[in-house]
């Protein structure tokens, strides 16, 4: 059986505020060239159709016709959702798509729904698990500790059917496999959309991703030993957990920390006695997406010459770094001349031989330096140089004004300082406004 395996389409994404409508409209043509191509059985779309849980009218639109597309091609879909999608309204009109091969599984409902296709080799199982954290589990499953993300996904998949019912006690060993509980000719592939991760071996993260803090939605792969293939969305780049256990990755670039990314989808064949074979494919894209760095007048000069050759690549999407140590007039418009697609403009300060701390000013001079002292510090710190003696006498006399305002001695105790500064902050805020004299406290 042949799979095409795609996931986080972000339909609707703004990447810098740009719309990357017309970039995924290419790219979803390019996957219905790749099926006539292919002629897959199934496409999966393993989770994050939109970008946003109320996707755009456009992004809907589009989404739409892709469908209408693929159903002309008589290819079964099986769809997901994903964290970015509203799993209700992702699966809007369920019961009528069906009738047209296309299954979309949008909210957990205490079982996973499950497809079953045949092929000259037996039956092939799809298991359509929509992205799940514990409080989606807890409600069904009220005996079961449940804690963590990968808590109530082992929770769901020892559930998952009679045939496979020894799945919750050996999901985390090879023991399935070794008892023959899965036929040999039936097949048994999860879609999934999760944070899944291998212990002792870092996964590829990309800076478009929603990110989590700590540890509680990893899931370890371990868990779907069981299965003989299993189709990730989440993570953004292309990437294997085990051979059998692939991330998609998303099928353009959403950010700049995937320009070096392979994009596209994944072919999958799965035989009866071996294991999947993975063949990544890539997809058309309107633009590229790339970082260039220089001095502004070597990036207008190139950008010049690629206009002059009417090169393609001036229209890619585009992080450009200036290198420049002084000042520079207006440096966006002038670059958007000759490349028109530039999303974002950083500047790189050098800072000379000795090693830059993130503290400007160490915990000694702290207590020794005066408002203006440390101002000074910063300017010269931050501008690379020297106030000039205007601005030293607009410095002192700004710190000046506000000492005076809080009538302290800035050559007090640093911590008596700091006390003061509170407390008369504490007390302005009590009494402002009371007309009567008594206390109340301010907006």
């Amino acid at each position: 059986m042949k799979i095409i395996h795609l996931a986080d389409l972000h339909l609707g994404k703004r990447v810098h505020e740009v719309s990357m409508i017309d970039d995924q409209r290419v790219m979803l043509d390019s996957v219905i060239d790749l099926c006539r191509h292919e002629q897959p059985d199934v496409v999966i779309i393993a989770g994050d159709v939109y970008d946003k849980p109320i996707p755009s009218v456009e992004a809907i639109n589009l989404f739409e016709s892709f469908l209408l597309a693929l159903s002309a091609l008589n290819v079964m879909v099986l769809i997901i959702a994903g964290n970015h999608d509203s799993g209700e309204r992702l699966s809007f009109g369920d019961t009528f798509f069906r009738k047209e091969g296309i299954h979309i599984a949008g909210v957990f409902d205490g079982a996973i729904e499950q497809v079953v296709i045949a092929d000259a080799h037996g039956d092939v199982v799809f298991y359509l698990l929509p992205f799940i954290r514990p409080m989606h589990v807890r409600r069904f499953f009220p005996e079961e500790e449940i804690f963590s993300t990968e808590d109530a996904v082992r929770c769901v998949l020892r559930s998952v059917s009679k045939e496979i019912s020894s799945l919750g006690d050996t999901v985390k060993e090879t023991e399935v496999a070794e008892q023959n509980v899965i036929g040999p000719t039936t097949r048994h592939v999860l879609i999934a959309h999760q944070f899944v991760t291998r212990s002792g071996s870092a996964v590829i993260r990309s800076d478009s991703e929603m990110l989590q803090v700590g540890t509680t939605d990893q899931v370890d792969v371990s868990l779907f030993s069981a299965f003989d293939y299993v189709a990730l969305g989440h993570l953004h780049g292309a990437q294997s957990l085990k051979e059998n256990v692939w991330y998609a990755g998303s099928p353009l670039a959403y950010s700049f920390s995937e320009v070096e990314q392979t994009k596209g989808a994944l072919v999958v064949e799965l035989s009866p006695d071996s294991p999947p074979s993975v063949r990544p494919e890539p997809l058309a894209s309107l633009h590229a997406m790339r970082r260039v760095r220089g001095k502004l007048d070597m990036l207008l000069a190139d950008g010049e010459l690629l206009e002059q050759r009417n090169d393609p690549s001036r229209e890619d999407y585009l992080e450009v770094t200036l290198t420049d140590r002084g000042p520079v007039a207006d440096p966006m418009n002038r670059l958007k001349v000759f490349y028109p697609n530039i999303m974002r403009l950083v500047f790189e300060r050098v800072r000379g031989e000795t090693e830059y701390k993130d503290a400007l000013v160490n915990d000694e001079d702290l207590g020794e330096l005066d408002p203006a002292a440390l101002f000074e510090r910063f300017f010269e710190e931050r501008a690379e140089r020297p106030l000039t003696e205007l601005e030293r006498e607009i410095v002192a006399d700004a710190a000046k004004a506000a000492t005076d305002a809080y009538n302290i001695d800035v050559d007090s105790d640093p911590e008596e300082l700091e006390n003061s500064i509170v407390k008369r902050s504490i007390d302005g805020y009590v009494t402002v406004g009371s007309d009567d004299g008594s206390s109340r406290g301010g907006a």
